[in-house]
């Protein structure tokens, strides 16, 4: 599998390939700061959701609280659309925050045999949550907030996980740096990187690195959770 050389210092932040403007490329890191927790928030009510009869009081609360999230999104995803439309002229058409398709229902994904599945992101909340929703489907889930531990991991049992996940932007190991890393170890280990944005250039990298995916981290975690499904499939 070849492997392309990747300067670590060109993924550590989003927006940087759009404009020059530092308040452009401030404004993309706080939508994308928000944007996970908004994925936190909108998990949880999930779980919380699952969990609570469908006649309990609480839960016409716990749908509010989903479709505020939702809406939020929607205003982040127009702050970046703003933020582009008066950047510097020849920067790049803005990312979207929604390319992941919709899940299939719940009971599919429960439905099916659970692997084992290393998850890393520096972000705690979302990597908790992440872990937390992966497990009840069944899925046997070692998570990490920093790189180089996930890869000493990985290097004791290179034959023990079914997928990597990792985040992009991430200090010290980029997400691209712990997928190189882990491919010189086995070639053959299936990646999906995430991010809040992926950008043109990501996509290029990711492909000439045998990357399997790299996607836009997902609106809510059950598509985030059916896009781990996919790239299960025999």
């Amino acid at each position: 599998m070849a492997i392309s050389e990747y300067n670590p210092d060109e993924s550590r932040g989003i927006g940087e390939a759009s404009t020059g403007n530092p308040l452009d490329l401030r404004i993309r890191r706080l939508a994308h700061d928000l944007n996970n927790q908004l994925t936190v928030i909108h998990g949880n009510t999930e779980l919380a959701q699952m969990d609570t009869e469908a006649d309990h009081p609480v839960l016409e609360s716990v749908l509010e609280i989903k479709a505020a999230c939702n809406r939020a999104r929607e205003l982040v995803r127009q702050i970046l659309e703003e933020c582009h439309r008066y950047a510097e002229s020849g920067s790049v058409p803005p990312p979207t925050m929604s390319a992941t398709p919709k899940p299939k229902a719940a009971e599919a994904v429960k439905g099916s045999q659970g692997r084992s599945i290393l998850l890393v992101d520096d972000e705690p909340s979302f990597l908790d949550l992440a872990k937390r929703f992966l497990e009840r489907y069944g899925h046997r889930v070692t998570s990490f907030l920093q790189p180089e531990a996930a890869l000493e991991s990985f290097r004791e049992k290179p034959k023990r996980f079914d997928l990597i996940i990792s985040d992009v932007n991430m200090p010290g190991l980029s997400g691209f740096d712990l997928a190189k890393a882990i491919q010189t170890i086995r070639p053959d280990a299936p990646i999906i990187l995430t991010s809040g944005v992926v950008r043109s250039d990501d996509l290029l990298r990711a492909q000439q690195s045998g990357i399997q995916r790299i996607v836009t981290k997902p609106d809510t975690i059950e598509a985030f959770v059916e896009m781990i499904q996919e790239m299960l499939k025999p």
